[in-house]
Parts: C-alpha cells; sequence; structure tokens
C-alpha cells in the first residue's frame, strides 16, 4: 500500500510524471492498482488517499548492469521538460549519441 498519486506514478506509462522510477519498476514488474483506501480507515487521519498496487515480478527481464541503467535514466530524466538530445550534452553518453540523432 502506498500513497494513490505514488501509485499512479508508478504505473504511468508516459506523460507528467513518468520518470526513472517508473521506468525501473515497470522494466521489473507488472503493476496492477487495486483498491483505495480512504484516509477514514486509519487513526490519525492522513491527508492523502492511500491505495493497494500489486507488483507482479518479471521473469524476463535480466539486467546485469543495475547501477549503469540507474545512471543512464538519471542523465535522460534530470531535466525532464527538455529533449532528452539536450540532456545527454555534457555527459558520458554524448558520444555515443552524435548530434545528427
Amino acid at each position: 500500500m502506498v500513497q494513490d498519486e505514488v501509485a499512479r506514478k508508478l504505473h504511468k506509462q508516459s506523460g507528467k510524471d513518468y520518470g526513472p522510477l517508473s521506468v525501473l519498476m515497470q522494466l521489473f514488474f507488472t503493476i496492477t492498482l487495486r483498491d483505495t483506501i480512504g484516509a477514514e480507515h486509519f487513526i490519525p487521519k492522513p491527508k492523502v488517499t492511500s491505495r493497494v498496487i500489486e507488483c507482479t515480478r518479471r521473469y524476463d527481464v535480466d539486467c546485469n548492469s543495475l547501477a549503469e541503467l540507474k545512471r543512464f535514466l538519471g542523465i535522460i530524466f534530470k531535466q525532464p521538460r527538455k529533449k532528452i538530445r539536450n540532456n545527454i550534452k555534457g555527459s558520458y553518453l554524448e558520444p555515443i549519441f552524435p548530434e545528427k540523432y
């Protein structure tokens, strides 16, 4: 169970809330949104709504270099409103993706 906003972010496929955490979670798990739990079910009442999520492990994924993947995602999502090309500039990825791409 997590905050509803976090559950939606983990499940998101694209758009504003899509980010490195969404990519990593969806790479390793199939995420299914389940029940919404209102604040009235807790003592003391939180100011947020909770959501139950189901994370089913995906065994078809083998990531030997998780640290490198995290580093890559950190670079391309560094400034999410900019184009990926601009986020790559000045990083170790720039030589790999020449300007013409």
